[in-house]
């Protein structure tokens, strides 16, 4: 069970390991694992570069997966 338990995570702590990633160390073939970790990609995100609010898209995309669940469970 911790094997196919392991099988299942591995992919997400890849992608989120990923993410703390510049984008030139993400996309280094093979991958580096001693490259230096940031938090830029979420701080641009976020809107500290733009000031744009990421917000809006994200509430709307919350609200309507929701909605779909509800009826699909109705």
């Amino acid at each position: 069970a911790w094997i196919v338990g392991l099988l299942f995570v591995s992919p997400v702590l890849w992608m989120v390991l990923t993410s703390l990633h510049s984008e030139p160390d993400a996309a280094t073939n093979p991958p580096s694992f001693f490259a230096p970790l940031t938090l830029d990609g979420y701080a641009n995100f976020f809107g500290a570069a733009s000031g744009a609010s990421p917000w809006p898209p994200l509430i709307n995309s919350f609200s309507a997966s929701v909605v779909s669940t509800i009826l699909v469970l109705a």
